[in-house]
C-alpha cells in the first residue's frame, strides 16, 4: 500500500502542477519533464523493493516530455537523462542556444529531437553502473545484456545481487530469469 500510495501521491502533485498551467495559459509553452532516476525491484531477482541491481526493473524508468509543437508519441528506443539538457537547448531557438553553449561545454548526452521526429535511434546500447555496488557494471543493447559484478556486495542492504558474470538474451527473456553466460 505504502508503494501505491507515493505513486498515486506524485500522480495528483503532477497533476496540480499541469493545472496550474493550463489555469494560467502556460500549458501549451511549457516544457514539461517528468523522469526517475530509478526503478525499483518489487521481489524480482530477489530484490526486495530496492534498486540496487542492474535488472530493467531497476534501470528501464520512464522519461516523459510535453514539448511545445510536439504531438503525442511513444518512444521505444534508448534515452539518458543526460540527454535532457541538450534537448531542452535544441528546443531553444539558436540565439538562445548560443548563450548556453558560449562556454564550449561539452554534454554526456544527445538531444532526442531527432528521435522524436525521426524515430532515429541515438545510440545502440547503453552502458549501466550501479551506484550502490561500484563494481557492478553492464552493457546493454535491444537484444542482450550482459553485467559484470566481480564484487557485488550491495552497499544498501549488504547482499550479492549479481553472479560474477551474467548474460541474458532479451529478445527470448524479457524478464532476465535465464542467465546464459
Amino acid at each position: 500500500n505504502k508503494y501505491d500510495n507515493a505513486i498515486s501521491g506524485v500522480d495528483y502533485q503532477i497533476g496540480r502542477i499541469r493545472n496550474f498551467l493550463i489555469k494560467n495559459n502556460n500549458w501549451e509553452d511549457t516544457i514539461f519533464v517528468i523522469l526517475s532516476d530509478h526503478g525499483d525491484c518489487l521481489d524480482e531477482h530477489g530484490v526486495y523493493f530496492g534498486h540496487d541491481s542492474l535488472f530493467d526493473e531497476s534501470i528501464h524508468v520512464p522519461l516523459i516530455m510535453k514539448i511545445p509543437g510536439f504531438e503525442k508519441k511513444e518512444i521505444h528506443e534508448f534515452a539518458q537523462t543526460p540527454d535532457i539538457v541538450p534537448t531542452i537547448l535544441e528546443i531553444f531557438d539558436d540565439k538562445d542556444k548560443e548563450k548556453y553553449l558560449d562556454n564550449n561545454i561539452n554534454f554526456e548526452g544527445k538531444s532526442v529531437i531527432s528521435l522524436i521526429k525521426d524515430g532515429k535511434p541515438l545510440r545502440d546500447k547503453i552502458f549501466l553502473f550501479d551506484g550502490l555496488a561500484p563494481e557492478v557494471k553492464a552493457i546493454r543493447t535491444k537484444k542482450r545484456k550482459l553485467i559484470l559484478a566481480p564484487g557485488n556486495k550491495c552497499n544498501l542492504c549488504k547482499a550479492e545481487h549479481h553472479a560474477k558474470i551474467e548474460e541474458y538474451n532479451l529478445e527470448n527473456d524479457p524478464s532476465e530469469t535465464k542467465n546464459i553466460y
